[in-house]
């Protein structure tokens, strides 16, 4: 299933936001980066725009009564509400719709 339009789906004002961030970071930094640079400055252009937002927050994961502590690393979480993980590729594959989907799976930060 395709995402959601930002327009339209949940969150779409903080959505609009992060993207319009998003894409100034990457007309200042330029192509060709790993994906830290761009994770960390996308992460303090949203705090100068007035956003919480933590880097590599930590993912715990269960099943069946196992509990297995940072099982993954969240690339950005913004306002305890928007989960972004930084890709520096030129174009998603299944692998990384994969990544989504699992991380929406163990996360509360599903769309409705």
């Amino acid at each position: 299933m395709p995402p959601e339009r930002p327009e339209t789906g949940p969150h779409a004002d903080l959505t609009r936001v992060i993207l319009g961030v998003a894409y100034h970071v990457q007309d200042a930094l330029g192509l060709g980066l790993l994906e830290k640079p761009y994770q960390l400055c996308l992460a303090h252009a949203l705090r100068q725009a007035g956003h919480r937002v933590v880097t590599e927050a930590s993912l715990d994961l269960a099943l069946e009564g196992l509990l297995v502590p940072d099982a993954y690393r969240l690339d950005l979480l913004v306002d305890d509400t928007v989960v972004l993980e930084i890709k520096a590729v030129d174009e998603l594959n299944d692998w990384h719709q994969a990544q989504l989907r699992s991380i929406n799976s163990i996360t509360n930060f599903r769309t409705p």
